[in-house]
């Protein structure tokens, strides 16, 4: 009987990923929370894809994983999450991350801890005072100004998350504020300007 040689092959290769083009990656704060969003090019694909979040020490922890294969390869993909428990009145910083590292940057996205009504009043190191506005689909308002008298003494516009309060022209005094959604949803509150 003829013996055949054998040949053993052995193949030895670390896992090869490929680059996940990563087109988007933005947040804003959303109602309680943080609504992170992003898009992963045509032609990518990509397993494992993590959301990591940190404060300001930057010690990134895991706080999502996207289930599945995410990404296409005939289309952009886009994808949205919403982390529901920030850090409040802090900078919140996310990145995402792959079998292939880092994608793209870092985002920082500041959170707001509003009150029951809806706003936070926020002492600018300039003394100007800023009023937030838990308006996440960045509806037109109207923000009036009244003395203590109940006479109005300033009258601003306004879109989106905040405004810039006027300052008084005389001394410092406590002034009542209104502001009016245009679908005529409305709250107020006093401020010492």
């Amino acid at each position: 009987m003829m013996r055949l040689p054998v040949f053993l092959f052995l193949l030895s290769a670390a896992p090869a990923f490929a680059q996940v083009d990563l087109l988007a990656f933005e947040g804003r704060q959303h109602g309680k929370g943080i609504l992170l969003g992003w898009t992963i090019g045509r032609g990518n694909t990509c397993a494992d894809l993590e959301i990591q979040h940190a404060g300001a020490d930057l010690q990134f922890s895991t706080i999502y994983v996207y289930p599945g294969i995410c990404g296409h390869a005939d289309f952009e993909q886009s994808y949205t999450w919403k982390h529901g428990q920030p850090l409040s009145d802090a900078v919140n910083y996310y990145r995402i991350i792959t079998g292939s590292g880092v994608l793209g940057d870092t985002i920082a996205v500041h959170f707001t801890s509003y009150n029951s009504q809806g706003y936070a009043l926020v002492q600018l190191p300039n003394g100007q005072t800023q009023l937030l506005l838990d308006n996440p689909n960045n509806k037109k308002f109207v923000l009036e100004l009244f003395d203590l008298q109940g006479r109005r003494v300033h009258s601003l516009e306004g879109e989106g998350g905040s405004i810039l309060l006027p300052r008084p022209v005389q001394q410092q005094a406590v002034y009542v504020f209104k502001v009016e959604y245009e679908r005529g949803i409305a709250f107020s509150g006093r401020v010492l300007l």
